[in-house]
């Protein structure tokens, strides 16, 4: 076995770390803090990428099981009153064009949802802003016309019942 003399001039002695050594080793581990906080801060973006993602998954999921109405109106607490059907209103606004006239007529079997002296004109009203830029009038020569609870036979020429609602409210294209 071979023995390992120490310089009697170095016993007890600390030699120390030259500067190249020191700036190496400082070096190193900043190289390591700054992977380790690259990790860290991509892993923390995926966590809140893949959470936005969920979160935006499910606003679109509970969109997209509304009604148009739902969607431009909320829970405005009188309008299910109003509109009973809201279907009819809905299939009106997308056959409807735009630059059209239509009328409302009420007919007397009309039974309004909300008993008050105001409610056919609530529902008039509430036509006129809910199809706008579309045109309500009381002209019978409109081409479109709601019918709440009427005798279609008020028409004096033939008309396509476009969309029928359980309470009686209709949708018609007057055909001239």
């Amino acid at each position: 076995m071979s023995e390992v003399r120490q310089d009697p001039s170095t016993v007890g002695k600390h030699t120390g770390w030259t500067r190249n050594e020191i700036r190496r080793d400082f070096a190193i581990l900043v190289r390591l803090a700054v992977t380790a906080l690259v990790i860290a801060i991509t892993a923390y973006a995926i966590a809140g990428f893949v959470l936005a993602l969920q979160d935006l998954d499910q606003r679109a999921d509970s969109n997209s099981s509304i009604s148009d109405l739902d969607r431009q109106y909320g829970t405005w607490r009188y309008f299910p009153k109003i509109i009973r059907d809201r279907k009819v209103v809905e299939n009106a606004r997308r056959s409807m064009p735009e630059n059209a006239t239509y009328r409302v007529l009420i007919g007397s079997g009309w039974k309004p949802a909300m008993r008050s002296q105001w409610s056919t004109s609530l529902e008039r009203d509430f036509l006129r802003f809910y199809l706008l830029p579309r045109r309500q009038t009381d002209s019978p020569m409109a081409n479109w016309a709601f019918c709440l609870a009427c005798d279609l036979t008020v028409f004096p020429s033939r008309v396509n019942v476009l969309s029928r609602g359980r309470d009686g409210m209709l949708f018609l294209r007057v055909v001239r």
